[in-house]
């Protein structure tokens, strides 16, 4: 029995779907929007908890700021490759652009954007799992299960925001994603210091390419002034092909980490997940429907990073359902495709570079070269930079430049 009937119903409320509800209800106040969950908020999620400068960005457009108020503002970027070599880009400008991030537990963070997706008016039902849905004509029919309870609701569209293990995704034909194009990553939390950083100096985004985690990277992303974030991450494919554990991997990280004199305690609130990758980027536009965040797929290949994508395209879709009134369904229809479109067109080649620069930074004589040339050379750091925290893509002239400045003895 169908009870409740909606413009829009949005199944996951994380960074994706509660942005996506958000927007759509700020550009029309009038569409009776849904905003659903499996989890009660606060909850927490797996995840490296930094939001790149296109996050901010998109954040700062829609007036959402205000929910990193509180958060952790690193200044740099620090990379270490095998033979040690480390190299640093300081913001927070870099190469003309504001490259200004946060990290911000994602506990924290997803409750501020619900709390803001209600402020303006969605309807909110936490603890309410997705569990199938029917095209039929002029709507789709929802079926959520609430404990032993199923119900159904009827909407002019449905947005898939539940993220990797997405079941909206698998309802909709699309299947999960090639192991080639995804990787697994297990985070922790953990009290650290460095001894050589200077009083008052706020930690670097830190990436470690080293030996213990070849052809995977580690991670330590500040959280406060003595907890960080820490983890690594490695292609799904390499974790078969070894029978390699995360678990074990996070352990060497951290013995690798001491080793070279930072002070790290027992890692705690260790966390596993699952990273669909945009090396093939899943489509988005489907009938009544569309994929947004970790569901399409769209995580950048060689930070692992989410959110930024995850936002920019419930953005997006949000600008390009504007004239749509939850009625007609040529306009939602051509809304659909033309969001589609213009999220390929703006992220194609970053992804692509992203994809090649990933598979080349998991050899371990590549990855030497690269991070050397980087250690030599600003210009390639800051691009390095660019493409890690925001849409920078890969030049022939940066590729030439690494080559040179990697090379020299």
């Amino acid at each position: 029995m169908v009870r409740g009937s909606y413009d829009v119903v949005i199944v996951g409320a994380g960074p994706a779907g509660s942005v996506a509800a958000f927007a759509l209800k700020r550009r029309n106040p009038r569409l009776r929007v849904l905003l659903t969950d499996k989890a009660v908020f606060p909850r927490d999620k797996a995840c490296g908890d930094g939001l790149g400068a296109g996050a901010v960005a998109a954040l700062r457009r829609l007036g959402l700021l205000g929910v990193v108020h509180d958060a952790i503002s690193p200044l740099s970027v620090r990379v270490s490759g095998p033979d040690g070599t480390e190299a640093t880009a300081v913001g927070p400008t870099v190469a003309g652009r504001d490259l200004s991030g946060y990290v911000l537990p994602r506990e924290i963070l997803d409750a501020r954007l619900v709390a803001a997706a209600r402020e303006v008016g969605v309807e909110m039902r936490e603890g309410t799992s997705y569990h199938s849905s029917e095209l039929t004509g002029n709507s789709r029919v929802i079926t959520f299960k609430t404990g032993s309870r199923s119900n159904s609701v009827e909407a002019a569209l449905m947005i898939g925001a539940d993220g990797a293990y997405s079941r909206v995704r698998r309802d909709l034909g699309v299947g999960r994603q090639d192991d080639r194009f995804s990787s697994i990553a297990m985070r922790s939390y953990a009290k650290f210091s460095d001894p050589r950083r200077a009083p008052q100096e706020v930690m670097p985004l830190r990436l470690d390419f080293s030996d213990k985690v070849l052809p995977g990277y580690g991670w330590v992303f500040p959280v406060s002034d003595d907890v960080v974030n820490l983890g690594v991450g490695l292609p799904v494919s390499t974790m078969r092909e070894k029978s390699l554990n995360p678990h074990n991997l996070l352990s060497a990280y951290v013995e690798d980490l001491r080793a070279r004199g930072f002070i790290v305690e027992e890692p705690n609130k260790l966390l596993s997940h699952y990273l669909p990758h945009a090396g093939k980027l899943a489509p988005m536009a489907h009938p009544r429907a569309a994929l947004i965040g970790d569901a399409a797929a769209s995580i950048n290949p060689l930070s692992g990073e989410g959110i930024v994508y995850a936002m920019v395209a419930a953005e997006m879709l949000a600008a390009a359902l504007e004239g749509w009134n939850g009625l007609g369904h040529a306009e939602l229809s051509g809304g659909l495709q033309l969001f589609e479109q213009k999220f390929r067109r703006r992220f194609r080649l970053h992804f692509a570079s992203c994809t090649v620069a990933n598979i080349l930074m998991g050899h371990r004589r590549w990855a030497n070269l690269v991070i050397r040339a980087a250690s030599r050379d600003s210009h390639v750091m800051d691009a390095a930079s660019l493409m890690l925290f925001d849409e920078r893509r890969m030049y022939l002239s940066t590729g030439a430049r690494i080559l040179i400045r990697g090379t020299r003895r």
